[in-house]
């Protein structure tokens, strides 16, 4: 767990059958405050690293919390304005929502590379602000709330490409600023 204005990671057990059930195990200190959210990789069936989105600092943290009593901060990888919504793409790409930055930014876990791609070449204008990710991997589809526009967008995804390939599907009209809260 993270907090708004607080620069630590906690970890806590929410293993019920645990006999440290919600207990806080350790925490490390992530360097700066303002994160926006905590993600587990589902393709990482260990759940050995976890991945924070740091608004203020333009960048996501992975941290290793193998050993709950001693997390680590293990890479920093660097985003465009104000980075959001993280999504799981396969077990080598994630994608970070830019909110302040309208854009994606493609990660590659591997070589520790970042693309990032503009979400609407077609607007000039900035204020999409796209906050929240989610992936549809059966149907390699990609959707962002964006919350500037009052929408929800779609993209198809190309992971066989480096970096994978993001096409535009869509966007479908929502009520003020949606988000997956």
């Amino acid at each position: 767990a993270t907090s708004v204005f607080d620069s630590n990671l906690l970890v806590y057990d929410v293993d019920s059958t645990s006999a440290t059930y919600r207990m806080l195990l350790g925490q490390v200190d992530l360097g700066n405050a303002e994160t926006f959210q905590v993600s587990f990789d589902p393709n990482d069936a260990a759940g050995q690293y976890v991945y924070v989105s740091m608004w203020a600092n333009k960048q996501v943290k992975q941290v290793d919390v193998s050993t709950p009593a001693t997390p680590k901060v293990t890479r920093t990888y660097k985003t465009d304005m104000d980075p959001e919504g993280v999504a799981f793409l396969d077990a080598r790409w994630m994608a970070v929502a830019d909110d302040l930055g309208d854009t994606l930014t493609l990660v590659d876990r591997t070589s520790s590379t970042v693309t990032s791609i503009p979400i609407d070449a077609s607007e000039p204008l900035h204020g999409t602000e796209p906050s929240t990710l989610a992936y549809d991997a059966l149907n390699k589809r990609l959707y962002a709330t964006w919350s500037g526009r009052n929408a929800v967008a779609a993209w198809n995804v190309d992971t066989t490409q480096t970096p994978p390939t993001i096409t535009p599907a869509g966007q479908m009209p929502t009520g003020w600023r949606p988000s997956d809260r």
